[in-house]
């Protein structure tokens, strides 16, 4: 692919231009650096303003976060309501955010989500890998609960770790 002169930021058609004269006097040697300077006024691109519009994208994060969540939720309610089985996903303990309610701060592996777990069975160790099911999901309230799965497993009980090699 070529550079353009956006790539640059500055017009580089004197630059090819002095490059093909160049090399068709097979002289790729440059012995001046005055001789290069005369031969390459550069000619700047417009400046962006990146901060322009600034105000804008400030607004409109809390948007866009709030529609990724809820689209989040969207695909999770759907999972369980095309599923006959519990929907269940692998997790992994991160910690403790609330020693009294023994809330926890959980990962779900399929999902890349962080979120929040009560503990059904009392204090749980950091690292700890739990299988979750979906106890409610509601995308416009912005809720989802969690609740220990059965042994038997679901439709998402395989074990997301890759096969070995």
């Amino acid at each position: 692919a070529d550079i353009t002169s956006m790539d640059v930021g500055c017009d580089i058609t004197q630059l090819r231009e002095y490059i093909n004269t160049a090399s068709e006097e097979k002289d790729n040697s440059i012995t001046s650096s005055d001789k290069v300077k005369e031969s390459l006024k550069f000619k700047t691109v417009d400046y962006i303003d990146y901060s322009s519009g600034l105000g804008m994208i400030f607004a409109a994060r809390p948007i866009q976060s709030s529609s990724s969540s809820y689209w989040h939720l969207e695909y999770i309610r759907r999972l369980v309501d095309e599923s006959i089985d519990e929907v269940m996903f692998e997790s992994v303990v991160l910690g403790c955010v609330n020693q009294e309610r023994c809330q926890y701060a959980i990962y779900v592996y399929a999902l890349g989500l962080e979120h929040r777990y009560v503990s059904e069975t009392g204090k749980l160790e950091e690292g700890k890998k739990l299988w979750l099911k979906v106890s409610s999901v509601n995308p416009k309230m912005g809720l989802l609960t969690f609740s220990l799965a059965s042994k038997s497993g679901g439709i998402h009980a395989q074990p997301t770790s890759a096969p070995a090699a």
